[in-house]
């Protein structure tokens, strides 16, 4: 019953993440992934880093295998993603199961399974669901060497550490969180003097030793890079502006309708109940658990550098709905349920979660994030039809337009550059799509989400002088706008 239940879970997370896989490619998966992925040669692969941290090597490295084998798509492009993505199911119930149980260890891994957060980033070409399943599998082989000191699973530690290292840097939330959880243990073991310790004597020592032999490996994996990644480093400014609205769009992103009175107090209710479930069954989980999900956010939003997205953090996810799954079996237990009403408990509160998901669901699996494609394929029908007119595109995101592009699609540099091109031509069409200024979230500074001068000033000179032609909308806008401007058009 076990097994089925969990590959029940893992086929609904196999088709919930496959039902928009063939979208059309967005700006960061260009960027980060093609350039890298498919690279005339591996040196360049594991070599470059990009502009700001760009390329995620592992999965860079496992990308171009997929494109060996299958050919250059979206489908390739996004499928070590998914495989990582699927394969943090079955990994999030091993974690589990023996630190609070079957059922909250099955319940967690249905939960992760239509967790739209998750879906959305096992269905990108970048590294972050990677990041997430080796930070599960470095968690799940930390609470064993806890109570074990055995040298394989030590060796595996190790190497789960490293590759999520290869997949982002972030990934050193984990081992932060790690030190910081064994040395409270340790602290609370000497204050209480407990004759039962939850680790063994050498814990500490060894994991800081395992954790030098893995920044050890990943110092010679990013060797080939170092230098760019100093200089990116370099790049990197600490601002003073007010993130606390982040905050709110974290707890949005990783439990989708939280921000509902409903969301709030289900979510609220079983994470209460959730951590007490734990402080009984598993007080290692529980600080584990409270510092993951927290500690990495709090320092980043102390350090405040420039960017801060809401990935960056997915490694909390699985513990946050672990939390949830415990919150259930807290309640079940305290009430004493039988088996029957145990059942329709658990069916009820999985389908009060999946309503108040299924806004981001039905978004994350219909919409497309972007639409390079989609733009493309409209102007190239109308030229190729005869239009024989220029194709430009502006902005910082223009240049990915070529990825798609069986046309010629120039980015003028300069505004001079932009009219001597549009006096030379009878017509024009323009692309522009996540103009940055329009992206900018309240609470950023507009330093931040800023474009070229001269850019700025074609594409003020394009939407007061060009006819909006098409305007596709996903997740970021994407306009064409066609000139001269026709009668129809301006009638209409």
């Amino acid at each position: 019953m076990r097994s089925a239940l969990l590959a029940a879970a893992i086929l609904l997370g196999v088709l919930l993440r496959c039902v928009n896989i063939r979208q059309g490619l967005w700006w960061d998966e260009i960027w980060s992934t093609v350039e890298y992925a498919a690279a005339p040669s591996w040196w360049y692969t594991v070599s470059r880093l990009g502009y700001y941290f760009n390329n995620h090597p592992l999965y860079s490295i496992a990308c171009r295998i997929s494109i060996a084998l299958l050919g250059l798509s979206e489908v390739s492009l996004r499928l070590p993603a998914l495989i990582m993505g699927i394969a943090a199911l079955p990994a999030l119930y091993a974690l589990a199961r023996p630190l609070t149980g079957t059922a909250p260890a099955l319940l967690a891994a249905l939960l992760l399974a239509f967790s739209a957060f998750h879906i959305d980033h096992s269905t990108e070409a970048r590294g972050y669901t990677g990041m997430m399943l080796f930070g599960l599998l470095a968690s799940l082989l930390y609470f064993r060497v806890l109570v074990s000191g055995a040298l394989r699973t030590w060796v595996l530690f190790i190497l789960c550490t490293f590759l999520g290292f290869y997949c982002h840097v972030y990934m050193v939330q984990v081992p932060l969180v790690q030190v910081i959880c064994c040395a409270v243990l340790r602290a609370e073991q000497a204050l209480k003097g407990d004759k039962r310790p939850m680790m063994h004597d050498g814990a500490l020592k060894h994991l800081v030793l395992a954790l030098a032999a893995a920044a050890l490996m990943t110092l010679a994996a990013y060797a080939p890079m170092l230098k760019f990644f100093v200089a990116n480093a370099a790049k990197v400014q600490m601002l003073r502006v007010d993130r606390l609205p982040f905050v709110a769009e974290m707890y949005e992103a990783v439990l989708p309708g939280f921000a509902t009175v409903p969301g709030m107090l289900l979510y609220g209710t079983l994470t209460v109940c959730g951590l007490l479930y734990m402080r009984r069954r598993s007080p290692v989980l529980l600080i584990y658990t409270v510092l993951i999900s927290n500690l990495p956010l709090l320092l980043y939003l102390q350090l405040n550098p420039m960017f801060i997205f809401k990935r960056y953090f997915l490694i909390s996810l699985p513990f946050c709905l672990l939390t949830l799954a415990c919150g259930m079996e807290w309640i079940v237990s305290a009430c004493r349920m039988r088996p029957a009403v145990r059942i329709v408990f658990y069916c009820t509160v999985i389908a009060a979660i999946a309503v108040l998901q299924w806004p981001a669901i039905r978004q994350i699996t219909t919409q497309s994030r972007q639409h390079y494609r989609e733009a493309m394929a409209f102007v190239e029908d109308r030229v190729a039809a005869g239009d024989g007119s220029a194709v430009f595109a502006v902005g910082q995101a223009s240049r990915h337009f070529n990825f798609y592009a069986r046309i010629p699609v120039t980015v003028p540099e300069t505004f001079d550059d932009f009219q001597a091109r549009l006096r030379a031509s009878s017509g024009a069409w323009c692309l522009v799509t996540a103009w940055l200024p329009e992206l900018r979230p309240a609470h950023e500074p507009a330093l931040l989400y800023t474009e070229d001068p001269e850019q700025q000033r074609i594409y003020d000179y394009v939407r007061a002088n060009f006819q909006l032609a098409a305007c596709f909308r996903g997740v970021f806008r994407t306009c064409v706008y066609r000139w001269p401007v026709e009668k129809r058009d301006a009638d209409r």
